[in-house]
This record gives C-alpha cells, sequence and structure tokens, in this order.
C-alpha cells in the first residue's frame, strides 16, 4: 500500500475505485490487500475445492448435505486459522456470512467447477497449493485442505488432465 497524507485519502486505489465507478465498473478499493485476498480464499478454498472434488457440482448441491457443509466449514476454519498466524486479522463471522450468502445464489457453478466440466485447466496452485504452502511455512496444520487437494489432483487425474 501507499502511505497516506491524511488519513481520509485512499491513494491510487482509491483514485481508480473513483474511475472504475465513474465508468459504471462496480469495485472497491481496500486498505490491504492480503488481507482481501485470504477472505477471498475463505470462500474459494472451499466451494471452488469441494465442486470439483465431488465431481463437478453446483454450490447448492454442497450445501444440500450437512456433512459436507460441515467440511466446508472445517476447510474455512483452517483458511482463517492460517490467514491469522500470517498476521491477518480475519473474523471468525466470515464462516456464517460465507455459506448464508451462498445459500441464496442456488446451483451456482463455480469457476473452478466450471473449468473442470469443460476440460480446462484448474487453478491449483493459487487457490489450494499457494495457501498450504504458506501455512505449512507458518506452522500451521492443514489436514483438511491436504485431503481435498488430495481429492481435486484424483479428480483431474480420472477426467485425463
Amino acid at each position: 500500500g501507499e502511505r497516506r497524507r491524511r488519513p481520509d485519502e485512499r491513494g491510487r486505489a482509491g483514485e481508480l475505485e473513483r474511475r472504475f465507478k465513474a465508468a459504471g465498473i462496480q469495485g472497491v478499493a481496500v486498505d490491504n490487500l492480503e488481507k482481501s485476498q485470504w477472505e477471498k480464499l475463505v470462500w474459494n478454498v472451499p466451494f471452488n475445492g469441494l465442486s470439483v472434488a465431488e465431481g463437478g457440482v453446483t454450490t447448492d448441491v454442497l450445501l444440500a448435505s450437512s456433512e459436507t457443509e460441515d467440511e466446508l466449514r472445517a476447510l474455512m476454519v483452517e483458511v482463517i486459522t492460517a490467514a491469522r498466524a500470517l498476521g491477518l486479522d480475519l473474523a471468525d463471522d466470515l464462516i456464517d456470512f460465507n455459506i448464508e450468502r451462498t445459500r441464496p445464489m442456488g446451483p451456482y457453478r463455480t469457476s473452478s467447477m466450471i473449468d473442470f466440466v469443460e476440460g480446462r485447466e484448474v487453478e491449483i496452485e493459487p487457490i489450494w497449493e499457494e495457501p498450504l504452502r504458506r501455512a505449512t511455512a507458518a506452522g500451521v496444520a492443514m489436514p483438511h485442505l491436504e485431503t481435498l487437494l488430495h481429492r481435486i489432483r484424483e479428480r483431474l487425474e480420472g477426467r485425463g488432465k
């Protein structure tokens, strides 16, 4: 980030946000990009991952099973724990927030699920491998993520890619 002259200044990111909005493009400038990335991973790791690991299913299918919802929540706990070990203050309520904002989406197809079912490359490294690497380096075990990553790799191998 940039050093601000006044507390109310948003710097170049704020200026870009204003310009995008003026052009009709929605977006929000954030103060801490790394924290924002980990907050996004709280949703992406479990929902993108399980949508592939379960064979290309939508989010409503994942949330229809209490067992799968428990797995979603366990993965979210691991992501938040890893982020905190890296000095990022992610809130516990991100778990319920992400679950509850996903329910009304209905049969939402995650980006990784779309890539999987359409035979395209699935972005394993940025969504699952890199967070696992960073967590491990910070001394945080992520057994649910390790299992999920194994299942994703098996699915990808099973489709021939």
